[in-house]
């Protein structure tokens, strides 16, 4: 779908040990069915850590919090956000993060593009626009999940001419308080058009996980 991150995570799925149908009931398997498990597995350990967490908060603190530090594509050249999505889960950090996006089923059956709606307004990490002309802008609301913390907006990885503005870049979330970022992305002065920019929101707590939304967008001429 248009306007959403896919995938959102990646997960080792080559050459796992898997339990199948055969004489010694276990084997090597590879593909999505074995990747699809372990980022399951991920979200289990992290209910277990916090067993009052809902499916918003587990899916969005694992993206948030994920790395893209060794992930490449098949060739060997780094991976793009289209390829690894958020990067590789670290439940450590997951475990450790203080803000999560909340998106209901409601909100996703209205953004059926099928029905007229807009995935991309979606309340997701991921900030997808698949046609930007000179400006884009994004909403995204935030939510405490650790009873109250200062926060700092910061930007990285963008190319050369893309200015990104983030309103507020700085802001205290309360006890199960929520705030809403409004994003900008300027392409006016990119150099880019026809093809795709990517780069990051990085919202930072001291003695907290990181919070990472991904941005990719295509210029788009006009």
């Amino acid at each position: 779908v248009e306007g959403v991150m896919k995938p959102d995570l990646i997960a080792p799925g080559t050459s796992i040990l898997a339990a199948i149908e055969t004489a010694n009931d276990f084997g090597f398997k590879s593909g999505t069915s074995m990747a699809s498990p372990h980022v399951a597995g991920a979200a289990a350990l992290l209910k277990a850590v916090h067993p009052d967490w809902t499916p918003s908060m587990l899916s969005s603190t694992l993206i948030t919090t994920a790395t893209v530090e060794l992930a490449h594509d098949s060739d060997g050249s780094e991976a793009t956000i289209h390829e690894r999505g958020a990067g590789r889960p670290r439940l450590d950090q997951a475990a450790n993060a203080g803000l999560y996006l909340d998106e209901t089923q409601s909100g996703f059956m209205a953004a059926n593009p099928g029905l007229g709606g807009d995935p991309s307004s979606l309340n997701l990490p991921g900030l997808v626009d698949p046609g930007c002309h000179s400006t884009c802008e994004f909403q995204r609301t935030v939510t405490d999940l650790v009873g109250g913390a200062d926060w700092t907006v910061s930007t990285e990885a963008f190319a050369t001419g893309v200015a990104v503005n983030v309103i507020p870049d700085s802001f205290t979330l309360a006890n199960g308080g929520e705030q809403t970022l409004s994003i900008s992305v300027d392409l006016t002065q990119s150099a880019s058009i026809g093809s795709w920019v990517y780069g990051e929101v990085r919202l930072s707590s001291t003695g907290l996980a990181d919070a990472v939304l991904q941005v990719v967008i295509f210029v788009n001429g006009g």
